[in-house]
């Protein structure tokens, strides 16, 4: 998935319109960039990875759908207690996601 259909697929959960994509882009990007750092507890470069439209993210595809999650979650954290309890659902996949690829991993490190 690239950061345009995650941006597209976040604006989609969190109940905006397209329309508004302009007001929450830069916010998403930092958020989409966060999860990455998240999802793969410190294995990847620091720094942004998401910055231009066709950039995908250094994960499995898997995982992709999981980065829109956490970004929505973020973004609804922001309003009122309704898009606050929203945005638990979205924080449970994230971490549903974060936890077998995390355990992915650990079994790689062991083999």
């Amino acid at each position: 998935m690239t950061l345009d259909e995650m941006l597209a697929l976040t604006m989609r959960q969190t109940g905006e319109d397209e329309a508004s994509l302009p007001e929450y882009r830069e916010l998403a990007i930092i958020y989409l960039n966060e999860g990455i750092s998240d999802i793969s507890a410190g294995d990847m470069d620091s720094g942004p990875v998401l910055a231009e439209g066709n950039d995908q993210p250094p994960l499995p595809d898997t995982c992709h759908g999981a980065l829109a999650d956490y970004a929505t979650w973020r973004l609804l954290g922001l309003g009122g207690r309704e898009r606050q309890i929203k945005g638990d659902f979205f924080r449970e996949r994230y971490m549903l996601v974060k936890r077998r690829y995390g355990d992915r991993m650990a079994r790689k490190r062991q083999a």
